[in-house]
């Protein structure tokens, strides 16, 4: 056999190894892990002239079945909100400490009985909150949760990609918002 068979073999048998790795990447259960998961997005300005507000969160979870886990998350944002001031109002900048609980129900293992998969996918329900300091309108605690979907991939053994869709309105009466669909997105580690 010439060498260039030879390393062509040997190159072929190495990428199936490689590749049968990366496809059970995960090698754990739900039960007793835990995950982190780190998200953030600057703000910026939409096309249309609106300033959308940046935060950065990080999440931990732990879980307690297979196929459910529950955890909390800390994180700061920021936000535009006006002043009053004598003859009108005055817009500020102010960034603010959120906080909250957390569970997700990942669907896959209830559906797959492999517990090597690279993916979760999973139900995402947050109860949380957030405290703006000052003299601003709607200055003070407020509440909020979130209820959606979710899907982590993991491209190596601990790390991996997530993104969650969902909605999160104000609990709080008094804030008037208009709720649109919100989308995160990090990287998760899990050990």
């Amino acid at each position: 056999m010439n060498k260039t068979k030879l390393f062509k073999i040997t190159a072929l048998i190495m990428a199936a190894f490689v590749m049968n790795t990366i496809a059970y990447a995960q090698q754990s259960t739900i039960k007793s892990r835990w995950s982190i998961k780190l998200s953030g997005m600057p703000g910026y300005n939409t096309s249309v002239g609106k300033k959308k507000m940046g935060f950065i969160k990080t999440e931990v979870n732990y879980g307690f079945t297979n196929f459910f886990e529950i955890g909390s998350y800390v994180g700061v944002q920021e936000g535009l909100f006006s002043k009053p001031i004598q003859g009108g109002v005055e817009t500020q900048k102010k960034i603010f400490p959120i906080f909250g609980l957390g569970a997700n129900v990942h669907l896959l293992p209830l559906i797959v009985k492999n517990p090597n998969l690279r993916f979760d996918f999973y139900l995402a329900g947050k109860v949380g909150g957030r405290h703006v300091s000052g003299d601003v309108n709607n200055s003070g605690l407020s509440w909020n949760y979130f209820a959606g979907i979710g899907l982590s991939a993991y491209l190596l053994k601990h790390i991996g990609v997530f993104t969650e869709y969902g909605y999160e309105p104000q609990i709080n009466p008094s804030i008037k918002t208009i709720e649109k669909p919100k989308i995160f997105w990090g990287i998760a580690f899990k050990f």
